[in-house]
């Protein structure tokens, strides 16, 4: 099973860089920025992959196992939905657009009543 794409930490120690709190801003600015462009380009793609294969695998019109919503479905609906809210440097809330059918089953679930009452309540 694939897992959620990973999201932005601000940990660049994990990836061989000095802690955060050792950089100047303009040098931790500029890895942030490059870190998170390579990471659009080289590795969004691909996880995209995964997740529209899984719903074309579902029937397409669908959620990830099926035709009923899950668990699998919420967790996956907001490990993607933090890429659309454009909390994140140097990430466009845009990024996945791309992706049709990511963004369908975003808003198939979305859609679903008892998730669009929670929403609401949230706003």
């Amino acid at each position: 099973m694939y897992s959620n794409p990973p999201r932005f930490s601000m940990r660049p120690e994990k990836l061989g860089h000095p802690k955060s709190v050792d950089w100047a801003k303009e040098e931790k600015d500029a890895t942030v920025k490059k870190l998170r462009e390579a990471f659009l380009e080289e590795e969004l793609p691909r996880y995209m992959g995964y997740y529209a294969d899984l719903i074309k695998e579902a029937g397409g019109n669908a959620f990830l196992l099926g035709e009923d919503l899950t668990i699998a479905d919420i967790a996956a609906y907001q490990g993607l939905n933090y890429y659309r809210k454009g909390v994140a440097d140097y990430v466009p809330a845009d990024c996945l657009d791309p992706y049709p059918d990511v963004v369908a089953f975003l808003k198939r679930v979305e859609e679903q009543p008892k998730v669009a009452a929670y929403k609401a309540s949230k706003a």
